[in-house]
């Protein structure tokens, strides 16, 4: 055998060694978002707001390709309180085979687009049942991960004002060093939560004056089992015009 033959030989044995442990490799799985819109009247209807948690959703570190995106929308009497399922979406990131930049880009804008859009077909609710709502968008991404487990996230706009859950609401009008009392929390192992619009809200003077911006804070920092993964965040950040790709 010449040493040229032996050198191929070696040479694709090592590809072929390469392909078996690629395949072998399990692939990443993909982020599961879910995003609350707030539909009380205790905020302004801000769609860009949506949309910068739709920019949010695409940049956040595990998002890949087959990464989702659940849309809810908080409700009201009509609803049992409970918030409604609007729209699923298979998250538009990283280039198809034969796909360019510039049609990436151009899904990723229709994306959000179509988030603008049905914010606009968003009522507006005087009710606020901002812990039920949570608590089952956790409910659901933990549904969703059941079979393939993935980095869960959870992103809200909402500025806290509870009123629809007696003891939330009772523990939000306490004065602001008095200590949160033991109340039924919700369990966010393992899911990271970003709620914006706590400092947004449109509450008339005498409707906010019972809810202290510190004790909102306070409050729904002892709600949750892991408060380290919850950001609690004053403003949404104003939607960022997306670059035209070169």
């Amino acid at each position: 055998m010449t040493k040229s033959i032996l050198l191929w030989i070696l040479g694709g044995a090592s590809v072929l060694g390469f392909i078996g442990w690629r395949l072998s490799v399990p692939h990443p799985a993909p982020a599961r978002v879910a995003v609350l819109w707030d539909s009380s009247r205790s905020l302004p209807q801000d769609c860009g707001a949506l949309v910068s948690l739709g920019q949010r959703a695409l940049s956040l570190p595990d998002v890949r390709p087959g990464s989702t995106l659940a849309l809810f929308v908080s409700g009201d009497s009509s609803t049992g309180y409970e918030p409604s399922l609007v729209a699923s979406y298979e998250l538009p990131v990283g280039r198809r085979a034969t796909e360019s930049k510039r049609r990436l880009i151009e899904r990723q804008k229709k994306f959000l687009a179509g988030l603008e859009r049905r914010c606009a077909d968003f009522p507006q609710t005087q009710v606020s049942p901002i812990f039920r709502s949570l608590n089952r968008l956790v409910s659901h991404l933990r549904a969703l991960n059941q079979n393939k487990p993935g980095v869960l996230y959870l992103l809200a706009r909402t500025d806290l004002r509870e009123n629809s859950d007696a003891a939330v609401r009772r523990a939000l009008r306490q004065p602001v060093a008095k200590p949160v009392k033991t109340l039924q929390q919700i369990d966010n192992t393992g899911i990271n939560i970003a709620v914006c619009g706590l400092a947004e809200t449109v509450m008339s003077k005498k409707d906010r004056a019972p809810y202290s911006a510190d004790r909102v804070v306070k409050v729904w920092q002892a709600l949750f089992t892991q408060p380290d993964l919850a950001r609690l965040e004053p403003f949404c950040p104003k939607p960022e015009t997306v670059a035209e790709a070169k």
